[in-house]
């Protein structure tokens, strides 16, 4: 591009920003850059196609550093493709930065001491974050790090204003003093592909309570968690075999020590535990970066729970789970409403299960993962599950009664040679539209019938329609579903004939508009179980 062009199109520019309503009253240029400045403290950046801004060695060295202090928003446009080395250091009245997604790299102290910046988007083209980037830019409460960005400077949100972080697993290191200070952090998850974290990457980030420390890493430098007292969490994901961790003085978290760092085995990290100022738990079950998901057992209730959040991890064989023990004890299940994945094999053999419940949370459940639950005779899935792996249900052969609240227009259910529940495909499975699942009937071992009415797991409440009597009966246990419109109800076609409705013990709650417009109706008996009526739902029943 000619430079008369691009005198042009400054000029066009300049045009734009009059036209808004905006006055630009000086000019600079900045390596391949044009800088303005606007009456309004609006700071545009713009130049040709990936144009490059200067680094300065220091702030004074910026052409408009004795203007800094007007500043209010910076534009970064498209064409750009950096923001230089001290370039907006010290604007203390800059509240909003939008950065092109074109720009891959932010310099060195960029909005160093920008006290007041509350807002900025890193896109993703971003790769690297240089150091002290957003040192001392204590309003910013919240900033979005995406895939892509691969290193993050020495004190680069030095006493920033983050509430939370995230960091993506295309970083691979996280420089000294990266976090430190931010006094306001309350959650640091660190990604997988995270090699080294820095000495005193989060030193004396007070307010810090849960950290995930991803599979990826395998230095972590001096007092990276120093001073770090409110944290009562650790989930780490890291291989202690290739791990080195150099926490010379056990100053990291609580001081009391009582900080729980979970693990997949606590025996693995038994070197570690002189030098780790926590309290070493082999409780872990999450499969990697924001997953939380935790076991626990209770002998004294015979109990299996699952809690915390997020996927869990699959695993080779039965005995591969750290739960694989009571297997031939546990009479009850529990799945948090949290987690989202089931891993492979995660429940195979469990075989003194009389019920199980699949929360709403789930959207994976692994292959084999509940195989030879021989004992199991009724099983609720909830709606959010999308995927259900191979053979999930293999040989649960006293199942009579699956409550599935999927919807077959987004699940995927491979149930190999058809092993899953009965042999003889008497399992009912009661869905809310028997005829919805006709493409599942020569795949799934087990009989639809469309008589569940439950709000969602692990609600196991149905509904049946006596012609001859005019009843209308829900039998099993939980909330009913609510409608919004009176044409969702299965029982609709029925309203002018239902003479008799009968809600048995263990309903909970009765649904929207139920039993709008039921003119028929003479006979309700609401049992002690039910403990509310949603809107509408008698009106009409003269």
């Amino acid at each position: 591009m000619s430079k008369r062009l691009f005198s042009i199109l400054m000029l066009l520019c300049l045009v734009a920003i009059n036209a808004s309503g905006r006055k630009a009253i000086v000019t600079w240029e900045s390596g391949g850059c044009i800088l303005v400045l606007c009456d309004d403290g609006y700071f545009n950046v713009y130049g040709k196609n990936d144009a490059y801004m200067a680094d300065y060695a220091s702030d004074k060295d910026c052409p408009w550093y004795g203007m800094r202090e007007q500043i209010k928003e910076i534009d970064i446009e498209e064409t750009v493709a950096n923001i230089g080395a001290n370039a907006f250091c010290g604007c203390t009245q800059l509240t909003k930065v939008t950065i092109g997604t074109n720009v891959t790299s932010i310099g060195a102290d960029a909005f160093r001491g920008c006290s007041n910046l509350t807002e900025v988007e890193i896109p993703a083209s971003v790769e690297t974050i240089g150091d002290r980037a957003f040192y001392q830019s204590e309003a910013l409460a919240s900033v979005s790090l995406h895939e892509g960005l691969k290193s993050i400077g020495n004190y680069a949100f030095f006493e920033a204003g983050l509430t939370s972080v995230d960091i993506p697993a295309s970083v691979t290191g996280i420089g000294n003093y990266a976090f430190g200070l931010c006094s306001n952090l309350k959650s640091a998850t660190i990604g997988d592909g995270v090699k080294s974290i820095g000495d005193l990457a989060f030193t004396w980030c007070d307010k810090l309570e849960s950290v995930n420390i991803g599979s990826g890493v395998t230095d972590i430098y001096g007092n990276v968690f120093y001073g770090c007292t409110a944290t009562t969490d650790v989930y780490c994901y890291a291989d202690p075999t290739k791990l080195s961790w150099y926490d010379d003085g056990n100053n990291d978290f609580k001081t009391d020590g009582s900080t729980k760092f979970h693990v997949y085995k606590a025996s693995d990290w038994s070197s570690f535990a002189p030098n780790i100022n926590a309290t070493i738990t082999g409780d872990l079950a999450g499969k990697g970066r924001a997953d939380r998901v935790l076991w626990s057992y209770d002998a004294d209730a015979k109990t299996l729970t699952i809690s915390g959040s997020g996927e869990m991890i699959d695993y080779a064989t039965m005995t591969a789970r750290p739960w694989h023990e009571y297997r031939l004890s546990a009479t009850r299940l529990v799945i948090s409403d949290a987690v989202t994945r089931i891993g492979d094999y995660a429940f195979f053999d469990y075989r003194l299960l009389p019920s199980i419940d699949i929360p709403a949370s789930v959207k994976h459940i692994g292959k084999f993962a509940f195989a030879y639950c021989g004992r199991m005779e009724s099983l609720t899935i909830g709606s959010g599950v999308t995927s259900i792996d191979l053979n999930a249900f293999s040989d649960c052969t006293a199942a009579t009664d699956v409550y599935c609240y999927a919807d077959p227009a987004k699940l995927s259910w491979n149930d190999g040679n058809k092993d899953d529940f009965k042999k003889d495909s008497s399992t009912q499975c009661h869905v809310y539209d028997a005829s919805a699942w006709s493409g599942f009937s020569e795949t799934v071992n087990i009989a639809f019938t469309g008589d569940l009415i439950g709000s969602d797991a692990p609600s196991r409440l149905l509904w049946a329609y006596d012609a001859d009597a005019k009843t209308l009966t829900f039998s099993g246990t939980g909330d009913m579903k609510n409608f919004v419109l009176n044409s969702e109800r299965p029982w609709d076609d029925y309203r002018n004939n239902i003479t008799n409705v009968v809600l048995g013990e263990g309903m909970t709650s009765i649904g929207m508009s139920a039993f709008y417009g039921c003119n028929s109706l003479t006979s309700v008996d609401i049992p002690a179980s039910v403990t509310s009526l949603e809107g509408l739902t008698f009106s009409g029943c003269i």
